[in-house]
């Protein structure tokens, strides 16, 4: 005999036919393992509430603007029924995001693709060159009008003459207002129209 921590442990010789049982069961247990499936293995499309719920979630926690929208405070719905049927009332979950967003931002949107946030976070991108900032319409009429802050050196609009200071109201011939400005800026190719800012009208010229 011999001792582990202990124990002690009879060496017993094992009998032919009670080993191969063992095998055999052991490939049997092993065969069963091998049937079950992982919870990827059947991708299914999420429906937009489930999306809507991870947007809302992700606003809920993180979001800078989160106290100018009402529905984003942790006390806001009375209990989940209540929750899960704001969230069906939105069969778009562009629209749903557009509506919990601050009125002051202007730059928070989603990505359709992942790929494009990692690839942004690694310093890979695509860029006209133009980097610009976008200001509300004094007169509150929803109309945004854009400004030059920066021009790359070398850049496509660089070359177009594109100078810091230069401001612009439409996008390929539309005026740019707070609800289409994301749609107008997201083509890796489009056309400004220059206009003046006097401080208090914006004139295209």
């Amino acid at each position: 005999m011999s001792y582990f921590r202990g124990l002690q442990v009879h060496n017993k010789a094992v009998h032919p036919m009670k080993k191969k049982l063992l095998i055999t069961l052991l490939l049997v247990s092993g065969l069963f393992a091998g049937c079950f499936e992982d919870l990827d293995d059947n991708i299914r499309e999420a429906t937009s509430s489930e999306i809507n719920d991870f947007i809302y979630r992700g606003l809920n926690f993180f979001y800078l603007y989160k106290e100018d929208t009402p529905e984003l405070a942790d006390d806001y719905f009375a209990d989940d029924a209540e929750y899960q049927a704001f969230l069906a009332s939105y069969e778009n979950p562009d629209t749903f995001f557009d509506e919990l967003l601050g009125p002051q931002d202007l730059f928070s949107r989603l990505y359709p693709d992942y790929n494009e946030i990692e690839d942004a976070l690694s310093g890979v991108f695509t860029t006209n060159g133009m980097e610009f900032g976008l200001v509300f319409y004094p007169d509150a009429s929803g109309n945004v009008f854009g400004y030059v802050r920066y021009v790359l050196p070398g850049s496509d609009a660089d070359a177009k003459g594109i100078n810091r200071g230069m401001y612009f109201n439409t996008i390929d011939g539309v005026q740019i207002t707070e609800l289409n400005r994301l749609e107008l800026l997201e083509p890796e190719s489009y056309t400004i129209g220059l206009a003046n800012y006097d401080g208090e009208t914006v004139t295209p010229t």
